[in-house]
């Protein structure tokens, strides 16, 4: 029968029925057609237990008479079906405890290795006690290396069962015996366990010194690929006492950063990363070690889709934490066509920190051709890059500027909308720079700005630069016959916008500055923008009392924006290092935040720590001293084993200040609070005017570049002053309510 035919849903008594009929009621019939049969009903059952068919259950008996068997297939499913099943029906398997028995006491060395691993996963405390842990006592020194390896990690599923069985029986101690096995597949195998059992436990700590640390490295060689994984991982809990020692590790580390598994060349890059935390200037001490580095990454981006990302993520965080430690060319990480979008994304981030003054032509040419792709998240992604290298390199923004303007007068749509919402954030980072030929084009393509944060970016600019931009007025009517239909971004921005514009022209703006003030106040019911219009209708009716206060307020100068927004907490930075490789790495967040029952890591002190590195790493929202606590001790044989468990000092608070979740390209300015709005409207407002929504994305729009200019409107006040009163009295007493309550 073929395979894909097995994976078909049926009942328990139709497989039951197949098995009586076709092996004529006898079940123990080993001959070489009724294993055949057998076999085949075997793989049914076990095709309705990987499908969830939970009614297999009631199959039991005969799952159990065809382990009796002699046939290590037959056998292996059976084993598997146990695995699945056996927590529902405990009884059953004390019944037949004995089949389990026979078997871990079998010539074969792989049926006894079945036979063990099979019995880890019964979570029945009785079984545990009478079977499982005294056969684990025995088999760990079987002579077969194959059954002491199985034996080791069946000790880690059993502690993951029942920590305090393991800890009883003392198997930690026969643990650390083994880490003298003289089979390299055993040794890592126990320090794997022995890591899993440390993660879980946060009293128990892996120690290796360095005699013993030698030791597993001369054991490399002669393990296999993911043997070696795991003693490289191993290596991690070694901490070096000299410079020296760590140069000589990381020497003979250096090959396996081009081993052909994946595993085991991110694991070295893992350790190396580590011990140069143990050597000053590592990059001048191993001349070689910047290019290996960087050439073992771009290997490993001719891997699958899924790998790439998780390289390119270890990348950037190399990139924003060791960038001196590793020589990348920022070409090896240009976007290829059949790229997942993933990956592309993940390039432009690494792009824009490998970009500088030297590459940057090189870099803008590739960002204007992913700017003209036809995916337009793509192409939105790369406008947004040129924008940020233009904040980043103050002597390229000139030419970032360029690239933009070209890509603008294009004409295509989503194109302009990007470069308007990018040029924005140029014009705060330069304001000085102001081109009105950009700002020009952006004007005559207005019709193709269409969704709201270019919108509102577009508003901001016509409000800050009005005084460039003649046609000022005709575009501001134009957005205004559709003012009530806008997202209420767009509405906050277009009403502070127009705020602007009277300020600077009140001749001109205050026939619209009316209409916008009457349609936010009586023919919309947003509280918050109806707070802030009868805000701006109050100090501008106060202007006798208060002159230039609306000036002094709204055309406030904005603080420069900077790119240091792009760099993590080192705190956060030195505990990723430490998860190079796992999938905390790929967030780029702190791993506790990410998988709340992880245990955090941090650097040992040690001699050879560098003072220079420790300054960097000091993180003020942890604890520099650490309190003695209380802790469980496992005593061990230190001096017959290369790990040591000791107890380690905890801190009682690992929490972190920052929660850095966006990546380097997407990440936006750090939004502006109205302190200095509040300060100055205090004594003219009767209630709050300010709300929680005022500090939302695109309230950047009150501060202003520009210096204040004084404007004298000798009857407006009185005007806005009757206007606001009539409207406060015909507004119904509900609605007033609604925007006070929502606003405080």
């Amino acid at each position: 029968m073929n395979d894909s035919r097995l994976f078909i849903k049926c009942k328990a008594i139709e497989i039951q029925n197949d098995i009586i009929s076709q092996t004529n009621g006898s079940t123990t019939k080993k001959s070489a057609k009724s294993l055949k049969i057998k076999k085949q009903c075997m793989k049914r059952i076990v095709a309705n237990v990987t499908m969830g068919n939970n009614e297999m259950i009631n199959i039991s008996p005969f799952v159990f008479q065809f382990y009796e068997l002699d046939d290590l297939e037959l056998k292996g499913m059976c084993c598997y079906y146990f695995s699945t099943y056996c927590h529902l029906f405990p009884e059953k398997y004390l019944a037949n405890k004995d089949l389990f028995i026979n078997d871990l006491r079998s010539t074969s060395s792989v049926i006894r290795s079945l036979a063990m691993k099979t019995i880890c996963y019964f979570p029945i405390e009785e079984f545990q006690k009478d079977i499982t842990v005294p056969y684990m006592r025995k088999l760990l020194s079987d002579p077969d290396s194959y059954v002491r390896k199985t034996t080791v990690f069946g000790i880690g599923k059993v502690f993951e069962l029942n920590p305090s069985l393991i800890e009883e029986s003392r198997l930690i101690e026969k643990l650390n015996s083994l880490l003298h096995d003289p089979s390299a597949s055993v040794v890592s195998a126990t320090v794997a366990v022995l890591d899993y059992i440390i993660e879980t436990s946060p009293e128990m700590k892996l120690s290796i010194d360095e005699e013993n640390v030698s030791s597993l490295v001369s054991l490399l060689p002669k393990a296999s690929e993911f043997s070696q994984a795991y003693l490289l991982n191993a290596i991690l809990s070694y901490v070096p006492q000299s410079n020296q020692e760590s140069i000589d590790l990381i020497s003979d580390l250096l090959p396996y950063l081009q081993h052909a598994n994946i595993a085991v060349a991110i694991n070295a890059l893992k350790v190396i990363i580590y011990l140069s935390n143990y050597v000053k200037a590592p990059q001048d001490s191993i001349s070689v070690l910047p290019q290996r580095l960087g050439n073992s990454l771009v290997s490993l981006l001719a891997k699958s889709p899924e790998i790439q990302f998780l390289v390119l993520r270890n990348v950037i965080l190399l990139l924003l934490s060791k960038p001196n430690l590793i020589k990348l060319d920022v070409t090896m990480f240009f976007c290829q066509y059949h790229d997942p979008i993933y990956v592309k994304d993940t390039k432009l981030e690494i792009i824009y920190l490998l970009a500088n003054y030297n590459n940057l032509e090189i870099v803008l040419r590739e960002l204007e051709e992913y700017g003209t792709e036809a995916d337009i998240q793509m192409s939105r992604k790369s406008i947004r890059a040129i924008g940020n290298l233009a904040i980043k390199l103050e002597d390229g923004a000139e030419k970032c500027t360029d690239v933009l303007v070209n890509l603008a007068c294009s004409g295509i749509p989503f194109i302009i909308q990007e470069t308007v919402i990018v040029m924005k954030n140029i014009y705060r980072k330069y304001p000085d720079k102001v081109d009105e030929h950009t700002i020009k084009i952006f004007v005559e393509n207005s019709d193709a700005i269409e969704d709201a944060e270019s919108k509102a970016s577009f508003m901001w600019i016509i409000g800050t630069y009005c005084y460039l931009i003649p046609e000022s007025l005709e575009v501001l009517k134009d957005f205004s016959h559709s003012f009530k239909d806008e997202p209420l971004d767009v509405q906050l921005t277009t009403l502070t916008t127009v705020i602007k514009f009277y300020l600077r022209c009140p001749t001109q703006g205050e026939s619209l500055l009316l209409d916008i003030l009457k349609v936010c106040t009586e023919n919309l019911s947003d509280p918050d923008l109806r707070d802030r219009a009868y805000f701006y209708w109050k100090i501008l009716s106060s202007q006798k009392k208060f002159p230039n206060a609306a000036q002094d307020i709204v055309l406030t100068e904005l603080p420069i924006i900077n790119s240091d927004q792009d760099k993590l907490d080192s705190s956060i930075l030195e505990e990723l290092e430490l998860n190079i490789g796992t999938l905390a790495s790929i967030y780029l967040k702190p791993v506790k935040s990410v998988f709340r029952l992880s245990r955090t890591r941090k650097l040992t002190d040690s001699p050879a720590l560098q003072v220079e590195y420790n300054k960097s790493i000091k993180s003020s929202n942890l604890k520099d001293d650490m309190e003695d606590v209380q802790t469980k001790v496992l005593k061990i044989d230190i001096k017959s084993s290369i790990g040591t468990i000791t107890s380690p000092k905890l801190s009682d608070n690992d929490s972190y200040e920052r929660d850095p979740a966006d990546g380097v390209l997407d990440r936006q300015t750090p939004q502006q609070r109205f302190t200095l709005l509040r300060k100055k409207s205090k004594d003219m407002l009767s209630r709050p005017s300010v709300s929680s929504r005022d500090v939302e994305k695109k309230e950047d729009t009150f501060d202003e570049y520009g210096l204040p200019q004084n404007s004298k409107t000798p009857n407006l006040g009185d005007k806005l002053k009757r206007r606001m009163t009539f409207t406060r009295k015909k507004s119904t007493m509900s609605l007033k309510n609604q925007a006070r309550n929502f606003t405080s």
